[in-house]
C-alpha cells in the first residue's frame, strides 16, 4: 500500500500524530517530504510549489488542519487560500473534520478508558481556576492538557518523543478516528 497523496499540516504535532496514525492504521511508512509542516494557514501560500509539484506527480493535495473554534469560517478560508494559489486540495479538519477543536481535542478523546480519570481531575482544576475571580489568571491550554496526562504516566512529553502507538496510553482504533481513517484511505492504493 502506498499513500498517494501530499498532505500539508500546520504544525509539527499534527505531522508527527499523522505518520503514526498511517503506520498503525494502514501500515505505512510516510517520508517526511510526504508531510509538510507549513506553521499555519498563513503560511500555506510559500508552499504552492509544493501543491504543484504534488499535482504534476499524479498526488492529491490534502490539508489536515485545526478546525479551531469555527470550523465553517476554517474551511472556507483554506479553500480560498486553495483558489488563491490555483490549485487542487481536499481539506480535512481536526478534531473530526465536522466540530470545532483541534489535534488535541481529538487526542482526548482517544486516550485509553483506564485513564480517562486523569482528565476528569484536570477538569475539576480547570473549574476551581475559573472560580477564581480576584486574579486574572492564564488558564492552561489543551496541550498543556495532554502534556500534563503523558508525564504524570511517566510517558515521553516532547512531541518528537511521543508513542500513539502505546496502547496503555491511546487508541488509534478508537471509532472517533473514524471520520480520518475514511479521509486518508481514499488517497491509499
Amino acid at each position: 500500500m502506498k499513500l498517494r497523496a501530499t498532505i500539508f499540516v500546520e504544525g509539527k504535532s499534527d505531522k508527527f500524530f499523522l505518520k503514526q496514525f498511517l503506520k498503525s492504521n494502514f501500515g505505512l511508512e510516510v517520508p517526511d517530504n510526504q508531510i509538510i509542516q507549513v506553521d499555519g494557514k498563513d503560511k500555506l501560500p510559500k508552499f504552492k510549489e509544493w501543491f504543484v509539484q504534488g499535482s504534476d506527480l499524479n498526488l492529491k493535495n490534502l490539508i489536515v488542519f485545526d478546525a479551531d473554534k469555527d470550523f465553517e469560517t476554517r474551511g472556507q478560508s483554506l479553500i480560498d487560500i486553495c483558489d488563491n494559489l490555483q490549485v487542487e486540495s481536499e481539506i480535512f479538519l481536526f478534531p473530526n473534520n465536522n466540530s470545532v477543536g483541534n489535534l488535541e481535542v481529538l487526542l482526548e478523546k482517544i486516550i485509553n478508558p483506564d485513564k480517562v480519570f486523569i482528565f476528569d481531575c484536570f477538569q475539576d482544576y480547570l473549574q476551581c481556576l475559573q472560580k477564581q475571580s480576584e486574579i486574572k489568571l492564564n488558564l492552561p491550554a489543551q496541550k498543556t492538557k495532554i502534556h500534563a496526562y503523558l508525564d504524570l504516566l511517566f510517558s515521553k512529553t516532547m512531541v518528537e518523543e511521543r508513542n500513539y502507538q502505546d496502547s496503555e496510553l491511546w487508541n488509534l482504533d478508537h471509532e472517533y478516528l473514524n471520520p480520518l481513517r475514511a479521509f486518508i484511505k481514499n488517497h491509499i492504493s
